[in-house]
């Protein structure tokens, strides 16, 4: 069901991508719904129904059209607004914000989710490769500080402060990790990095984990976001127990001592452990899953001009 502010919007904008857009609903939802894109009528047609957007399905033309739904990744009312589209080849990038409920509206609003459905022409629907980028309004900078550095060899998360999260996460551009990966009787070793730093401090490896094309930044809050080609969100659950400790734990890379420790409570199906190093990173993660229990543990790293193990 939609609480109040959905409506077809008629107005369309061009934008400097060359790519024309029409907002074809705005509103509220109670429905948990991730942003998506849509290529075909059927699965709009869906989505359509989970959000409880009433009236009919907008005429779309999946030749040289395609929808996007843009929801943020926290609850909260409020708006979604479209921060911006950017276009190299088939690649197409949509950067978005959510803006804050009134505080009349707030009150109510809270365990509602603000969503923008948004058409995307002309392009070659069957190639465009679209992502989703959700924009974290920024604080002010001071003026004379040293925040303002170049953007591609900083890491952008300073400019709100070292909060805990970002001191055990660094996301520099040039931040490398090798982890040797134990799954199932067998043994390999993967490689991650941090390619680019977008200007809005998006952090873009070409894999992470076992997923490709991976963006990751921490808010203000200390909260980690990953965008990826399934959308926008957050890294942990609610779930999660984060705690902070002075012990020693050691890996192929070196001796840890000051460490940042996440977990999720045990369950018959599922868990999981991620130690990260201060300045260092993940030096090590386990799970356990109805598949067996897979461990990546660091065995060499370069981050922040230091190696690891040292030289």
């Amino acid at each position: 069901m939609i609480i109040k502010g959905m409506f077809m919007l008629l107005s369309l904008f061009a934008i400097p991508s060359g790519i024309e857009l029409s907002t074809l609903s705005q509103g509220l939802t109670k429905a948990h719904f991730q942003s998506a894109v849509f290529k075909d009528k059927e699965e709009l047609k869906k989505a359509w129904g989970k959000l409880g957007i009433a009236g009919e399905i907008p005429t779309v033309d999946f030749k040289r059209e395609l929808v996007v739904i843009l929801v943020p990744s926290k609850r909260g009312g409020g708006s979604v607004q479209i921060s911006s589209v950017e276009r190299k080849g088939n690649n197409i990038n949509v950067r978005f914000v959510s803006r804050p409920s009134s505080a009349a509206s707030k009150t109510q609003s809270m365990q509602l989710t603000p969503y923008i459905a948004v058409k995307l022409y002309p392009l070659d629907v069957e190639k465009a490769d679209v992502r989703f980028f959700e924009d974290i309004p920024k604080p002010p900078v001071p003026a004379n500080s040293g925040i303002g550095q170049v953007s591609d060899y900083t890491n952008m998360l300073n400019e709100y402060g070292d909060t805990a999260t970002s001191q055990f996460l660094p996301l520099d551009k040039g931040s490398v990790w090798t982890y040797r990966i134990e799954s199932q009787g067998s043994t390999h070793e993967e490689t991650y990095s941090v390619r680019s730093i977008s200007q809005d401090g998006w952090s873009m490896f070409d894999s992470f984990f076992g997923q490709k094309r991976i963006a990751m930044r921490i808010d203000p809050l200390g909260d980690i976001y990953v965008s990826s080609e399934k959308g926008i969100g957050v890294f942990y659950t609610p779930e999660v127990q984060k705690s902070f400790r002075r012990v020693e734990f050691s890996t192929p890379a070196g001796k840890f001592n000051d460490l940042m420790v996440v977990t999720i409570p045990k369950t018959d199906k599922f868990w999981f452990k991620d130690v990260y190093a201060r300045g260092v990173g993940i030096i090590y993660h386990e799970q356990q899953s109805p598949k067996g229990v897979t461990k990546y543990t660091l065995v060499r790293a370069h981050v922040r001009g230091r190696d690891y193990p040292g030289r």
